[in-house]
């Protein structure tokens, strides 16, 4: 069976990765990458380089990048639709695979659809109203086949947009997984790797693009800086934003503060999936507005601080603190992540997302259930 999983992010590939590694191990099983998007792209870190070294072959590299003005991402949607249909027109497999919402994998989950080629979706049924990939993670579902919920809520939300509950199923996360799955380093191991001084007083922060709010966006980062750069108990590593609208600016303006503040603030592209999870086992808190805060975070019991409304909707753990883009608000959420009383609490604190044997469980389906696809999609009334 060819199963071509598509990538266009370093967040969605390292989600893949244990998918990707337990599916090379199946008899039967013919996996092609396909990789696109910020991979390519040397402003986003050009992270097809973490593909290549985990010793993964490519089957296609479909450059699309055009920019991250609003029009820009149209281009970029554009390009993903006509070059990467080409490329799966040529693979042909027999499902593609596609993780989560983002914008070019709307264009791609199109033109699977036109080539008359089955998606399996993974983490849909989720909300994010700080974002229109909320949309696009709908959009891709009523596209798709086979569905891969990482909770209970989600899997009944997928079934309730009119999906079969046959082809509807609850594994978990594959990032809550990655944590017992990776070998993570030890507490000097990754401060060593990093070059930070000490872990435990370390944010780990990344904030991307708000893009319903792209007016305010800069803004919010600003408030965001000020309110970091105002304290001294922390220093915070910033990660690069999604390739989203105005992630150039907001790029920009981290390395502003990380020349202003050298001692408080540093840059990077990318940590890839093994150092950045073993930077978040031992960080003070997870800060920004990723999903990492919200799904990972909990199960390494950190506390994360997010902030605005990017991540509106999804289900949350207690250790996540919920604030405003506003100076006071972010240094309030730092004083309670940072207390006594809040570092009991998380002693408690339980993940939503579950997450032992996704990759199992995913690949087990893809490759029994994929056979089954025929004929016209129905939709499914309650």
């Amino acid at each position: 069976m060819k199963i071509c999983v598509i990538t266009a992010a370093r967040s969605e590939y390292g989600l893949l990765r244990g998918l990707i590694s337990e599916l090379l191990k199946r008899p039967g099983a013919d996996v092609r990458l396909l990789v696109t998007g910020a991979h390519l792209d040397k402003d986003a870190g050009n992270t097809v380089g973490e593909i290549y070294g985990d010793g993964f072959k490519i089957a296609a590299k479909v450059p699309i990048c055009a920019g991250d003005s609003k029009l820009g991402v149209i281009d970029t949607m554009a390009a993903a639709m006509s070059k990467a249909g080409r490329a799966l027109a040529k693979i042909n497999p027999d499902i593609v695979v596609i993780l989560g919402d983002r914008y070019e994998s709307l264009a791609i989950a199109s033109a699977c659809c036109v080539l008359g080629l089955p998606i399996a979706h993974i983490h849909g049924g989720e909300l994010t109203f700080g974002a229109f990939d909320d949309a696009f993670r709908h959009a891709i579902t009523k596209m798709s086949r086979l569905h891969f919920a990482s909770c209970e809520a989600y899997r009944r939300r997928i079934i309730q947009m009119g999906e079969n509950p046959k082809t509807v199923f609850n594994v978990g996360a594959l990032g809550v997984e990655n944590i017992s799955r990776l070998p993570l380093l030890s507490k000097s191991e990754i401060e060593k790797a990093t070059g930070i001084a000490d872990a435990s007083k370390t944010l780990l922060a990344t904030f991307h693009p708000v893009t319903t709010e792209t007016d305010t966006q800069e803004a919010q980062m600003e408030e965001l800086l000020c309110a970091l750069a105002s304290q001294d108990k922390y220093f915070s590593l910033f990660t690069y934003p999604n390739a989203d609208t105005g992630s150039k600016k907001l790029n920009k303006m981290v390395l502003r503060y990380c020349g202003k503040y050298p001692s408080k603030f540093a840059l990077v592209g990318s940590l890839g999936s093994l150092k950045y999870l073993s930077l978040m086992k031992y960080c003070a808190a997870v800060v920004g507005n990723s999903s990492s805060g919200i799904i990972e975070a909990p199960s390494l019991k950190r506390p994360t601080i997010n902030i605005g409304s990017r991540q509106d909707g999804r289900i949350r753990a207690a250790s996540v603190i919920d604030c405003s883009a506003e100076k006071g608000a972010i240094l309030r959420a730092l004083a309670r992540a940072g207390s006594a009383a809040f570092a009991k609490s998380l002693l408690g604190a339980k993940s939503p997302y579950g997450g032992k044997r996704t990759a199992k469980l995913i690949a087990d389906k893809l490759l029994s259930e994929t056979p089954k696809i025929t004929g016209k999609k129905i939709f499914f009334d309650i």
